[in-house]
């Protein structure tokens, strides 16, 4: 999976309403990081957020 390109959305997907991060989250990241991927992390709230 190397240089594959991985988008994911912040809101609810990796943090809940709280702000809280998702368990897991942290560590599916890391293991496409680590298999060589692309990852970009977006959110509707802006770059702020």
């Amino acid at each position: 999976m190397k240089n594959a390109n991985v988008f994911v959305d912040v809101d609810l997907t990796l943090v809940d309403a709280n702000g809280k991060l998702l368990e897991g989250a942290r560590e599916g990241l890391t293991k496409l990081k680590e298999q060589g991927c692309h990852v970009f992390v977006l959110s509707s709230c802006g770059v702020n957020y």
